[in-house]
């Protein structure tokens, strides 16, 4: 077999292109991680029964931006990638107060818990 001039400089270069391209889907993954913040809770009644079908508004305090999501059968409700910063949570169901929570700080990377009844 004869030497091809140069050949291992293109080998190297084949290598260190395919490292990149096999480590940047984890680099993604894992800066994706701690972007964002998640938001989580239960609405329930007096009687600590979850409340289905319960629209729940969390706006970002400082951009205004604001996520609707509704509590499934369970009464349970998630707000996953939101923006780290101040919110505040607002929910209302037929027959029951208006329920309005301010201040609730998110952080890059946390899961928040705030239950309602």
């Amino acid at each position: 077999m004869i030497p091809i001039k140069g050949s291992r400089t293109v080998l190297n270069k084949v290598a260190i292109i395919a490292i990149l391209l096999a480590a940047e889907p984890l680099a993604v993954r894992v800066s994706g991680q701690v972007r964002g913040s998640t938001l989580h809770g239960t609405i329930t009644n007096a009687t600590g029964a979850g409340i289905a079908s319960v629209p729940v508004s969390i706006k970002n305090s400082a951009t205004s931006e604001t996520r609707l999501v509704t509590t499934n059968k369970d009464g349970s409700y998630i707000a996953s990638d939101l923006t780290p910063g101040t919110y505040e949570l607002s929910v209302s169901a037929p027959g029951f107060a208006p329920e309005v929570r301010s201040g609730v700080v998110l952080t890059a990377g946390v899961d928040q818990v705030l239950n309602l009844n």
